[in-house]
């Protein structure tokens, strides 16, 4: 059986409740899921080895993603690597055009 763990950032929640949604959908197919806010996989550590695919997920806030979010990503990047991975983002409305392209 297919294990997928989804990291995810949220400010509001948004990104949360897709991420969950995500996990119900596999769980539904047949799968295994696992859903981890990005702070709690910070503070008690990831065993990437337990899933077989990893989804990260994060807002973007005025044509940017979160330092936090880009770091946590650029630390564990042989790790998600190692495995099919996916990634989904949460856009909110930009109000002026050049803060409507993702930097």
């Amino acid at each position: 059986m297919t294990s997928v763990l989804v990291v995810y950032m949220t400010r509001q929640g948004h990104t949360a409740r897709i991420a969950r949604r995500i996990c119900e959908s596999i769980v539904a197919a047949g799968g295994e899921a696992a859903m981890m806010d990005l702070r709690e996989a910070a503070h008690e550590g990831v065993d990437w080895g337990r899933h077989d695919v990893v989804a990260l997920g994060a807002p973007v806030l005025y044509g940017s993603y979160d330092r936090a979010f880009l770091d946590a990503v650029a630390r564990h990047a042989e790790a998600i690597a190692r495995r099919p991975n996916s990634f989904f983002n949460v856009s909110v409305v930009a109000r002026t055009p050049e803060k409507a392209t993702v930097g």
